[in-house]
């Protein structure tokens, strides 16, 4: 038995990576709620209010976490087939987990970023470091994107659907 799995198959890095997820998820779900004066905790904030969209990123980020923790995760329960056979040992199903730690890592850190330094340069920053570290070198198209979109859906949200997207508290 491999000493990063535990029992059914499931690696452990997973199960920590989700419970630091749904840590970070109530963490960052607490102090929204705390800097806004919402005195309830579980009281759903209104599509146009500016802690909508951290609020809901941090939800994301939780059932992120809790996918984790309560799916059939790692290469054992990936391989075996509907028929309870494995497939051969050259074609093993790996689970990757870097990948996987990068995109929840940077969730947690864009849900903060909302907080600190708004909605355009945080989404700006994580559109950029997410797409340079899940392997995406084409600098020409991932610079311009990080620019646009956050800007385009500044535009929607804001004057079209009327809906506040936070601002932060250092710009």
């Amino acid at each position: 038995m491999d000493t990063n799995t535990s029992a059914g198959g499931c690696l452990v890095a997973e199960r920590v990576l989700g419970a630091c997820c749904v840590v970070l998820a109530l963490a960052a779900f607490v102090l929204l709620r705390s800097s806004s004066g919402i005195g309830d905790l579980l009281a759903i904030p209104s599509i146009q209010s500016p802690q909508f969209f951290p609020s809901a990123v941090a939800c994301v980020l939780g059932l992120s976490g809790l996918a984790l923790l309560l799916g059939p995760r790692g290469a054992k329960a990936q391989s075996e087939g509907t028929d309870g056979s494995a497939d051969p040992p050259g074609g093993e199903a790996t689970t990757s987990t870097a990948g996987v730690a990068i995109v929840a890592a940077s969730l947690g850190i864009y849900g903060a970023g909302l907080f600190l330094v708004g909605f355009l340069v945080a989404s700006m920053l994580a559109i950029l470091t997410l797409g340079l570290a899940l392997g995406y070198r084409r600098l020409s198209i991932l610079i311009p994107l990080a620019i646009c979109f956050p800007f385009a859906v500044l535009l929607v949200f804001q004057k079209s659907a009327r809906i506040m997207l936070p601002e932060g508290l250092l710009f």
